[in-house]
């Protein structure tokens, strides 16, 4: 994927994994919708696509050890 910005230093070829649902869980202080926590929520826009990989390659993990732990209704 090529950026919209082409100056831009920032690569979008990993897009963010968020879904609208934008809740963060008190007891795991993660995002339940992304499962991404508000610091990475916040660099998202400016980290390296190594350093989204890492954070994709984290989130379904988190998402099975959440997924009984979260108050979801």
């Amino acid at each position: 994927m090529q950026s919209a910005y082409p100056n831009s230093t920032v690569s979008t070829a990993i897009e963010s994994p968020c879904v609208d649902i934008c809740e963060v869980d008190d007891a795991t202080q993660l995002c339940i919708g992304c499962w991404r926590s508000l610091a990475e929520i916040a660099a998202w826009g400016a980290m390296s696509v190594e350093d989204r990989r890492q954070v994709m390659g984290a989130l379904s993990g988190r998402r099975v050890a959440g997924a009984g732990k979260v108050g979801v209704e």
